[in-house]
């Protein structure tokens, strides 16, 4: 059986500001199958590194209303 490629990546928005957060954003970063389009977090960043690449906000309904992005990851340290 052949395996199916995806000819358009999936758009994924990360939330959080955790260290899985972190390592989720490097892999998707990393899959050609995903385009991480959002991270959403309530700390600024200092030092990005492509400004225009990925969407930067603190407002989880900047993701939700985004009809153009597919998933979003939630990284958290404890689910409340």
């Amino acid at each position: 059986m052949r395996a199916l490629g995806v000819r358009t990546p999936v758009t994924v928005g990360v939330v959080g500001a955790t260290s899985r957060a972190t390592a989720l954003t490097h892999a998707f970063s990393e899959l050609p199958q995903a385009e991480l389009r959002w991270i959403c977090e309530d700390l600024p960043r200092l030092g990005r590194a492509d400004p225009g690449a990925v969407r930067w906000t603190n407002k989880l309904d900047d993701l939700l209303l985004d009809e153009e992005l597919d998933a979003v990851a939630f990284a958290s340290t404890e689910l409340a």
